[in-house]
Order: C-alpha cells, then sequence, then structure tokens
C-alpha cells in the first residue's frame, strides 16, 4: 500500500490507493463518432459534441475548454493532460458523462460542471477537480491512482464532493470537507425475489475458490466456480472491482447481480468484467437457458486477427434479460494483406517471353460475413484472388492473392436466441478492422482484390433471434476496404496485368440481421 496526501480546501487528508498499470492505443477517424480515433493534441474547445461517442480514442492533451460533452462516451478512452475547463459533462437523454476506466492522468476539470458524471474504474492521479459541479457524480467503492512513475492524488479544492467519496476521507473536518447527502441506492430485482440464502452464491475479489465458498462470510473468488456452485434458477451475487475470467459458458438458470460492496449492500455502482482470451465474448450463454445480468460493465477483448471481438453470444432457445449493464466492444484487428505472386515460378515455366495477362481479383460481394461460428459468432471473408490469365497450373503462383476481410465489433451476438433491454443499458459499438489490401500480380498475372471492411455492430441477429426492448446506443465505425493490388507489365510481349478491384466498405448499425 501507497500513502497519499489529498489537498482540498486547504486541509491535508490520508487517502490509500493501490498502482496499477495501463495503457491505451487509438486510430485515426473522425469526432463524434469516433471510437479508437487518434484525436491527441485536437483543439474542440467551444464546440457541441453532446452524446459523442469517443470510447477508447486516444485524446492526450486534447483541449475541450468550454465544450458542451453532455452524456458524451470516454469509457475506456485516454484522457491525460487533456482539458475540460468549464465544459459541460453532465447528464443527457443517453444518460451521464461516463469516463468509466479511463485514464484521467492531470487531466484537468477545473470549474467543469460534471453531474452524475461517472468515473468508476478511472485513472485518477492528479487529476484536477478543483471548483467543479460533483452533483450526483459516481466514483466507485476506489479512488484508483495509476502511474509508475509519479503517482499523486487528485486534487478537489473548493469542490463539494459526492457521497461516494466518503470513504476515502475518514475523520475529515465537516468545516473544511463538504459532501452532497447520501443517496439510497435502489433496490435490486434480484433481492426482491425473494430467494432463500441457500439459492445465492457469493462472488468476491477478496474471496478463495475452496469446496466451502460461496457464503457471505466465505465468497468464491472466481466466476467458474461460482456459477459452479450456483443452483439452478439461483443467484450469483458479485462484489464490486474488476474481474478477468475465461470465457464462461453459462449453461444453467442464473441471475447475475454486480456493484456489492463489502456487506453485500448495492452501491449504485457496476462490476466490471472483461474476457482475458483474445476475442472470445465474456460470457457464452448456452442453449434453452435464461440468464439475467445487473449493474454489470461487459467489456469485449480485441483480436489479433479478422475473427470477431464479441461481449456476449446467445444460443438456441436461451434468453439473455440485461438492466443497468453496459457492454463495451472492442476495436477489432485489421484483415491480412493478400499474398503475392511469385515471380521465379512464372519464369521457371516459361521464360520472359511468355505473358500471361490476367484479370484483376474481384472483390466479395459478401459484406457481413458468416454467423454463427462457434466460439466467435462471426467469421469474415476475403477479396477475390487476381486472374493468371493462362492455364498452366505454374500460373496460378503468379497472381495475387485476396486480402481479408476486417475484424468485427459486436456488443451481443444473437443465434436463434432472445434478448430483453431496456433505457438503462447501453451498448457501446466500437469499430470494425479495415479490409486487407490484395496482393500483387507477378509478371503481368492480376492483381489480388481488396479485403472488405469489418462491421460494427450492437446486436447481431440470426436466425430467429429477437431483441425486446431499447438501450441506448453508442455509434460505432466500420472498417475500411482494403486496395486492390497491383500487377505487372511483360515489355517482351506488351502486355499488363490488371489490378485487382478494391474491397467494400465495412457496415456499421444499431442492429445487423442474418
Amino acid at each position: 500500500m501507497k500513502r497519499w496526501k489529498i489537498k482540498l480546501s486547504g486541509s491535508i487528508l490520508v487517502v490509500y490507493c493501490t498502482l496499477l498499470l495501463s495503457g491505451m492505443k487509438g486510430t485515426a477517424q473522425t469526432p463524434y463518432s469516433c471510437s479508437s480515433c487518434d484525436l491527441h493534441g485536437k483543439d474542440f474547445s467551444g464546440q457541441d459534441l453532446t452524446n459523442a461517442n469517443l470510447s477508447f480514442a486516444n485524446l492526450d492533451n486534447a483541449n475541450f475548454t468550454n465544450c458542451k460533452l453532455n452524456g458524451a462516451m470516454f469509457a475506456n478512452a485516454s484522457v491525460k493532460g487533456a482539458r475540460f475547463n468549464n465544459a459541460q459533462l453532465n447528464i443527457s437523454d443517453k444518460g451521464p458523462a461516463n469516463f468509466s476506466n479511463a485514464d484521467c492522468r492531470s487531466a484537468d476539470f477545473t470549474g467543469a460542471s460534471l453531474q452524475g458524471a461517472v468515473f468508476t474504474y478511472a485513472n485518477m492521479s492528479a487529476t484536477n477537480f478543483n471548483r467543479t459541479d460533483l452533483t450526483d457524480a459516481l466514483f466507485g467503492l476506489r479512488l484508483e491512482i495509476r502511474d509508475s512513475l509519479n503517482p499523486q492524488p487528485p486534487s478537489f479544492e473548493k469542490t463539494v464532493l459526492p457521497c461516494s467519496l466518503k470513504p476515502f476521507f475518514p475523520g475529515a473536518d465537516p468545516d473544511k470537507v463538504k459532501f452532497f447527502p447520501c443517496k439510497t441506492p435502489i433496490s435490486r430485482k434480484a433481492q426482491k425475489s425473494g430467494k432463500a440464502s441457500t439459492d445465492t452464491v457469493y462472488l468476491s475479489l477478496r474471496g478463495t475458490d475452496d469446496n466451502s465458498c460461496g457464503t457471505a462470510d466465505h465468497p468464491c473468488k472466481t466466476f467458474k466456480t461460482a456459477i459452479e456452485k450456483a443452483p439452478d434458477n439461483g443467484v450469483v451475487a458479485v462484489s464490486y472491482g474488476k474481474f478477468y475470467p475465461f470465457s464462461i459458458i453459462i449453461s444453467k438458470n442464473l441471475t447475475f447481480v454486480g456493484g456489492l460492496d463489502n456487506q453485500w449492500q448495492p452501491t449504485g455502482g457496476q462490476t466490471w468484467v472483461g474476457s482475458s482470451e483474445l476475442g472470445l465474448p465474456v460470457f457464452i450463454i448456452d442453449k434453452q437457458v435464461n440468464v439475467s445480468f445487473e449493474y454489470f460493465i461487459l467489456n469485449a477483448a480485441p483480436h489479433s486477427t479478422r475473427i470477431a471481438t464479441t461481449v456476449l453470444q446467445a444460443f438456441t432457445g436461451s434468453t439473455v434479460t440485461l438492466s443497468n449493464v453496459n457492454l463495451n466492444g472492442a476495436v477489432a484487428a485489421d484483415g491480412e494483406n493478400g499474398t503475392a505472386g511469385t515471380m521465379s515460378c512464372c519464369l521457371m515455366c516459361h521464360g520472359n517471353d511468355y505473358a500471361s495477362c490476367g484479370d484483376g481479383g474481384a472483390a466479395n460481394s459478401n459484406v457481413k460475413g458468416t454467423p454463427g461460428v462457434i466460439p466467435f459468432g462471426w467469421f469474415g471473408t476475403s477479396g477475390g484472388n487476381g486472374g493468371t490469365g493462362s492455364s498452366s497450373d505454374c500460373y496460378l503462383q503468379c497472381a495475387g492473392g485476396g486480402g481479408a476481410q476486417g475484424g468485427s465489433s459486436f456488443c451481443v451476438v444473437l443465434l436463434d436466441a432472445r434478448l430483453v433491454v431496456d433505457i438503462t443499458d447501453k451498448f457501446d459499438i466500437a469499430g470494425g478492422g479495415n479490409g486487407g489490401n490484395g496482393g500483387y500480380g507477378a509478371y503481368s498475372a492480376g492483381g489480388g482484390a481488396g479485403g472488405n471492411g469489418g462491421l460494427a455492430a450492437g446486436v447481431v441477429l440470426a436466425g430467429n433471434a429477437a431483441i425486446t426492448g431499447t438501450p441506448i446506443y453508442y455509434g460505432g465505425v466500420a472498417g475500411k476496404p482494403g486496395d486492390g493490388g497491383p500487377s505487372s507489365s511483360n515489355p517482351n510481349k506488351n502486355c499488363s496485368g490488371k489490378s485487382g478491384q478494391p474491397g467494400l466498405p465495412g457496415i456499421t448499425a444499431e442492429t445487423i440481421q442474418y
């Protein structure tokens, strides 16, 4: 543990914080709906960016002075050194401004209005909240300070603090440190259901996985063990904190209730869960089961290939119900480039006076890819290979290969399953990967076609899948198409092959039907 001093209205108070490491990256796109964009240092001052989606973006040293950012999504973004002076970051029709799990090191919010803003799991090292309006702002059960080089506490001078920060200021002088009145959290559905204590299994980062775990006094530590111990139609009560399970398959009827404190009482916060396996869904809901999640932040994991990244995936006959759940998609990987033709093979077969004059590869018309691939839920297509212009088997190696489709990013994939949501649920659609470029056509063989851009969607509906209710969607960015591969000429025969066609742009939508 590290001991910190926090300055607040001239008083000195002590807070204990744990040091962790974090990092961010982004790729260039456009503002307003710009998940994962590289916008570091950009000047947005004075702009109206209400409900903007800037999740996962690199916004280090950006200038948001006097901006209107009500309801803006900054979850998982990096805003190190960014200026939000006198900005409006209040609640909009989509909900509060959200900095959950953002890197806010040295960000300056001086004079900003942050009514209802969410900072759960955000890195608060040297963050400046002086003279801000933090009415109903949510910081969670821990004030996190993560900086391996120069960790510093946040500053709250001349600021009335939300009730959620009281645990960080034990014994504070009430004449110097002011708090807003505490509010009683809304009761949870699971707590109203009349379940007996024997039907509830408790899960906490402080727990231990052993034969006797699962009680309130002796909770389990991992989702896998808690689910194994929970009875059918039971409840899994989950403490506030960050969990990184392996992709979990749920094969029984269960209700998961998150955001609970150490006494298993609701806090108004959400439990953060992210898959530790690249691209795999956080939870895979098996066939013919009913599963509910309440008060969670569920995060997809990126993947290094064109396979989709998915938060939740449900199969035939199952029903998934969400309440006060945020689903954050992950940025998908770019497609691989097509292989280049091999000139040495052409020369070996026919010498340098033989012309193949091949056609370029054609773009694949199937932009939507193929749903239902287990366990990833989706698989992309590739652009067409270049033509050889010759019947010789040797020339098959001269043409350029087609580029692969970019990976796709989905919040939920439903395969003949049903999803029940409401306006307390938020789907942050991230970005599809860019298509790979077509390969080079050697010795006048055709170039390969570019791969199509990847998809970005909130919900994929395949077969008889259905969604009941309407969540809040934050729009994503579709992947760009890959370029067609070039060809070459044969000067001895005055013949040139044709370049491949570019791929087709990806699709971004709240829902995509197959």
